[in-house]
C-alpha cells in the first residue's frame, strides 16, 4: 500500500513543482529565456492543422495565436490581437513576401521609412544612398517618368520627366522648354528642338542676354581631337579672341554674308578681301579705301636734304637728256613698275624730293631772269648815251 501512495503523491504534486520553471524536451538544459524549450535533430514540432472556416470558429483566439492553414493559400497564420496575418516564407510578415534572394511587397498602400505619414508608394524622410548601380525610372503609364522638387511645405519648385524620348528639366508651374535633351543629345532651351549641340533661344523674355561667364581671367577654349586651337579670354579690361600659341598655321579669320572678309595670319599680318597676305608689309587691302586722313611716317631721311649745299642738283640740259632717254623722271619709278604697286611714303618723299628740286630751278630761272633783266637795261643805257 505505501509503495502506491508515493508515486501517486508525485504525479499530484509534479503540475505544482514545475509551474515557472523552463520545460526541456529532448534537452536536460533548457534555455533560460525559454518557458519550452525543444531539442531535436531529426523531428520537428508539428503546429495545429485546420482549415479557413476552422480558424475563423476559433473563438477569442490570444494575440499570437499560431496556426497551419492547410486551405485557401495555405500558410503559418497569426493572431495579431485584431486579425489574422499570414507569415511569408522564411519567417517575413505579410507585408514583405521572399521569393529567393528576393523580396517583394504587395500592400495596395504608401511604405515610409523615419516617418509614420508616407505620402507615396515610397516616402524616404532622410538622405538616400543608391550605390554600386543606378537608380531606374520606368514609364509604365504612358504619360512620362517625372522627378519632382519640392520645398519645405511640400510645394513642387521643379521637375525632371521624359516624354517620348526626351528629358526635360523645367520649373513648376512648368515652362514647356526650359531645358530639353533631345535622343541624339543636343540640348535646346527656351524652345522645343535643337539645331545644335546647345541651341539657345531667348524667346519671349524681356532680357536680351542669353548667356554669360563670370570669373577672373575667365576662358572660353575651342579644341580639336583635344587639342587646343582658339580661345575667347577675358583678362582684367581687355577682350582676347584668337589661335593659341600651338596653332602654329591657324588664321583667325572674321566672315561676313557668307564669306571670309578678313584675315589675321600667323604671322600678325593682316590681309582684308584676300585670304593672301603681302610679303613685307604687314596691311593688305584688296580694293578701295577711303578715310579722312592717312599719316605717314617714313624712318628715312626727308627730301630737305636737296636744299644742303653740297647736294648735286642735276642741270637742266642733263634733266632733258635723261627724260628724253627715259621717259619718267630721275628717281620716279617707270610707269611699268608703278603698275605693280607703290610706297605711299615712298613716293610721297620722291614726289617731294622732286618739288624740292624744281623749287631749286625756279630760283635759279629767277636769278638768271634778273640777272638778264640787269643785263638789258645796262645796255639801253649805253645806246642812250651814244646817241
Amino acid at each position: 500500500m505505501k509503495r502506491l501512495i508515493l508515486p501517486l503523491f508525485l504525479l499530484v504534486t509534479s503540475p505544482a513543482l514545475l509551474l515557472g520553471q523552463a520545460v526541456g524536451i529532448g534537452t536536460t538544459t533548457p534555455h533560460a529565456s525559454a518557458q519550452l524549450d525543444i531539442t531535436s535533430t531529426s523531428k520537428g514540432l508539428l503546429i495545429p492543422r485546420i482549415t479557413l472556416a476552422q480558424r475563423n470558429a476559433i473563438a477569442a483566439p490570444a494575440a499570437g495565436l499560431l496556426i497551419y492553414q492547410t486551405d485557401n493559400t495555405p500558410g503559418f497564420y497569426f493572431y495579431s490581437g485584431s486579425a489574422w496575418q499570414a507569415m511569408a516564407a522564411g519567417g517575413s510578415s505579410a507585408v514583405w513576401t521572399t521569393n529567393g534572394n528576393n523580396i517583394y511587397n504587395s500592400n495596395t498602400g504608401f511604405v515610409g521609412i523615419n516617418t509614420t505619414a508616407p505620402e507615396t508608394r515610397l516616402h524616404v524622410f532622410g538622405p538616400l544612398l543608391v550605390a554600386g548601380g543606378p537608380l531606374r525610372l520606368r514609364n509604365t503609364s504612358g504619360d512620362g517618368s517625372r522627378i519632382l522638387f519640392e520645398n519645405s511645405s511640400g510645394t513642387p519648385s521643379h521637375q525632371i520627366s521624359t516624354i517620348g524620348s526626351a528629358l526635360y528639366l523645367q520649373k513648376i508651374p512648368a515652362s514647356a522648354f526650359d531645358w530639353v535633351m533631345n535622343s541624339a543629345g543636343f540640348v535646346s532651351m527656351g524652345r522645343s528642338t535643337a539645331n545644335a549641340r546647345l541651341h539657345i533661344d531667348r524667346g519671349g523674355s524681356s532680357m536680351t542676354e542669353v548667356l554669360r561667364l563670370e570669373g577672373t581671367n575667365v576662358q572660353m577654349t575651342l579644341t580639336e581631337n583635344d587639342t587646343v586651337k582658339g580661345f575667347f579670354n577675358l583678362t582684367g579690361n581687355d577682350v582676347k579672341i584668337g589661335t593659341v600659341a600651338s596653332n602654329d598655321f591657324g588664321r583667325f579669320i572674321m566672315r561676313v554674308n557668307g564669306a571670309d572678309r578678313v584675315f589675321v595670319h600667323p604671322d600678325g599680318r593682316v590681309s582684308i578681301g584676300t585670304a593672301v597676305p603681302a610679303t613685307g608689309y604687314l596691311l593688305n587691302v584688296r580694293g578701295k579705301m577711303i578715310g579722312e586722313e592717312v599719316r605717314v611716317q617714313l624712318q628715312a631721311n626727308w627730301p630737305d636734304y636737296v636744299f644742303q649745299d653740297n647736294y648735286q642738283l642735276r642741270t637742266i640740259p642733263e634733266l632733258a637728256s635723261f627724260i628724253q632717254e627715259r621717259k619718267h623722271l630721275p628717281g620716279i619709278p617707270p610707269a611699268a613698275d608703278m603698275q605693280e604697286g607703290q610706297d605711299l611714303g615712298e613716293i610721297q618723299r620722291r614726289l617731294l624730293e622732286k618739288i624740292e628740286e624744281l623749287t631749286l630751278y625756279i630760283i635759279q630761272l629767277e636769278e638768271r631772269t634778273h640777272r638778264l633783266e640787269a643785263q638789258a637795261q645796262s645796255n639801253n643805257k649805253l645806246r642812250k648815251t651814244r646817241k
